[in-house]
């Protein structure tokens, strides 16, 4: 339960970051963006690797709050399905700052973690 709560913090932090740190909503033109990329690359850097950073946590939890609700309708709870309102609290909260770069990281998350998802039931990996 822990580990959960520290992934949901983390994956807040670095959304957060990621859109403090990406110049989207000042620039209006795609070359402006390039440009302001080109000029600042320490910035750049640091934002991607805080959106690689957010995207695969989110991913991650994403994947395992679908697995919990999966798991509630056939009747096996779980107390960390608690920790999912907190999430898409901290993801609302998110788009309140930038509702486009919010929006970008969570369409990936959602993907990643969709297609990560083991239905058959027979995981390789314990948790």
């Amino acid at each position: 339960m822990l580990r959960t709560i520290l992934k949901v913090a983390l994956s807040f932090l670095a959304g957060y970051l990621f859109i403090n740190w990406c110049p989207v909503i000042t620039l209006i033109r795609v070359s402006d963006m390039i440009v302001e990329f080109v000029l600042n690359p320490v910035r750049f850097f640091a934002s991607s690797i805080a959106f690689m950073a957010a995207v695969l946590i989110s991913a991650e939890l994403i994947k395992n709050e679908a697995s919990m609700i999966l798991n509630l309708f056939q009747g096996n709870c779980s107390a960390e399905i608690l920790v999912f309102p907190i999430h898409l609290a901290g993801v609302y909260y998110l788009s309140t700052i930038g509702l486009w770069q919010t929006m970008l990281l969570l369409s990936l998350s959602i993907v990643y973690g969709m297609i990560s998802i083991d239905f058959s039931g027979n995981s390789r990996r314990t948790s």
